[in-house]
């Protein structure tokens, strides 16, 4: 699974790699070295050509009957997505990518707690993670839904690459910056045809390193994060 990224949230470095048609907008979100889920991110969609919304980190879909499910929904497993109840409908119309710079995973050890390893794009500056949105709930009159609901996503996982794999045997979906547009056009809907669009990304695109146990707290939000540490 994918349960923390890194997103340093610089508007001009998204505005240009992911080619926006329009300035990112308020609210502003400041950089998240350790995003966990209920945080809000900057997500790109289609519609009249690539934009940006902040939506929080937990998808919420349209018969839930309180927010409390977006907890559980923070992944989906791209060998399943099109199927299951929770997902399907968002995956056949309202796909999305996740702008982060990196995300961690925790590698199991012989003995002793997990160790956390920061993995990113190797060359590229930005990861173009594949994701899933739904959006805002209407208010509800027993009050489990406000009147200012936000938007929601979840990020899709697949197998990790091989030279990952013994790390974390999960990682999330990457979307080929060639097919960014026709991810996020909605007409695009035939199971098969969409899965096509994310092809497991070439040995190497992803680089890892070791990093701190302090990410393991959520609390902990600073740029030390990402330093590398000795495993000796």
């Amino acid at each position: 699974m994918c349960g923390r990224f890194v997103a340093k949230n610089n508007r001009e470095l998204i505005q240009e790699y992911f080619s926006l048609t329009q300035p990112i907008a308020p609210p502003f979100l400041s950089p998240d070295f350790n995003v966990a889920p209920s945080r809000s991110a900057y997500i790109i969609t289609g519609g009249d050509g690539p934009n940006v919304e902040v939506m929080r980190w937990g998808l919420v879909p349209s018969w839930a009957k309180d927010a409390t499910i977006g907890n559980r929904l923070i992944n989906a497993r791209l060998e399943t997505v099109a199927e299951k109840p929770s997902f399907r409908a968002s995956f056949k119309k309202r796909r999305c990518l996740v702008a982060a710079d990196g995300f961690y995973e925790w590698q199991e050890q012989p003995e002793g707690p997990k160790q956390p390893f920061y993995l990113h794009p190797a060359e590229q500056p930005l990861l173009a993670m594949a994701g899933i949105f739904e959006l805002p709930h209407e208010p509800s009159a027993d009050g489990a839904f406000t009147d200012d609901e936000p938007l929601t996503f979840c990020i899709l996982t697949t197998e990790a690459s091989a030279n990952i794999a013994n790390i974390h045997h999960r990682m999330p979906v990457v979307v080929p910056n060639k097919n960014w547009q026709a991810w996020l056009d909605p007409n695009v809907q035939d199971a098969d045809e969409v899965i096509a669009l994310v092809p497991a990304p070439p040995t190497g695109f992803i680089t890892a390193h070791p990093v701190s146990r302090d990410v393991n707290n959520v609390r902990n939000n600073s740029s030390e994060l990402l330093t590398e540490v000795s495993l000796s």
